[in-house]
């Protein structure tokens, strides 16, 4: 569907690979000076967790941050920002 994801990754995400608008990212994101908010489409019964990098080298995940999809609009927002005030972030599926 030129999306830029294979069957598989879709198949694993619970995508149509058929249509190039259904594809696993990240929505959108908000930052104010205390949290950092990521929003994606969650598809039902997938399981989602969202990691963080200070370097792009050592990921952790987020505390919380695991959520399981049922069709509709997930997000999760992380306040230790003043601490680490420069993050990198990926959202990744949990088998």
């Amino acid at each position: 569907d030129g999306d830029g994801q294979s069957n598989h990754q879709e198949w694993r995400t619970k995508t149509d690979p058929r249509d190039a608008n259904s594809r696993f990212q990240i929505a959108s994101t908000d930052q104010t000076p205390e949290a950092f908010t990521i929003r994606w489409q969650a598809q039902d019964g997938v399981t989602y967790r969202i990691l963080y990098s200070t370097d792009l080298n050592n990921w952790q995940e987020l505390p919380n941050s695991t959520r399981t999809g049922s069709g509709s609009t997930l997000s999760h927002t992380d306040t230790d920002i003043t601490n680490h005030p420069r993050k990198f972030y990926k959202l990744e599926i949990v088998e």
